[in-house]
């Protein structure tokens, strides 16, 4: 699916719509990205988890550049997902690229949008066009050489 359609997907998906679990979620005006919901089964970590709603206004409403890391509970290998995000931020700062986090089981419209079938799998986004995707488990220097190449 091309990345223009996807983000226009997505846009009208979660365009002035919210499912019950997402306004109960949803962070008052002003606030920023829950951080880590470790109780429940995914990765422990300072890195902000976002909503669908934050997803869109945030990586989809504004120019830059993100890595998200797409997660979920049921993955053994996402928490190799936050050292990889982590090691990105130690690589470029933490202003750009942007690195957060997206529970896979919390937010399936994100999901199928993106057409997103293995978890774990990075996601990149440049002035809110979606840009690559990486599947699948990595090393470090795998997304390290991802994101340069698609930089």
């Amino acid at each position: 699916m091309g990345a223009v359609l996807a983000t226009a997907l997505l846009a009208l998906l979660l365009g002035g719509c919210q499912s019950a679990s997402d306004r109960e979620a949803a962070p008052a005006a002003g606030a920023t990205a829950s951080a880590s919901p470790a109780s429940n089964g995914l990765p422990d970590t300072t890195l902000p988890y976002l909503s669908a709603q934050e997803f869109k206004a945030t990586v989809l409403g504004n120019p830059g550049n993100y890595i998200i890391g797409v997660v979920s509970k049921a993955c053994t290998q996402c928490g190799a997902v936050v050292d990889n995000l982590l090691a990105v931020n130690e690589a470029y700062g933490t202003d750009e690229p942007r690195v957060a986090l997206l529970d896979a089981d919390a937010n399936p419209q994100i999901i199928r949008a993106f057409d997103i079938t293995t978890v774990p799998t990075y996601m990149m986004f440049r002035d809110s066009q979606y840009v690559a995707t990486y599947p699948g488990a990595a090393t470090q220097a795998d997304i390290l050489n991802w994101f340069r190449s698609n930089y």
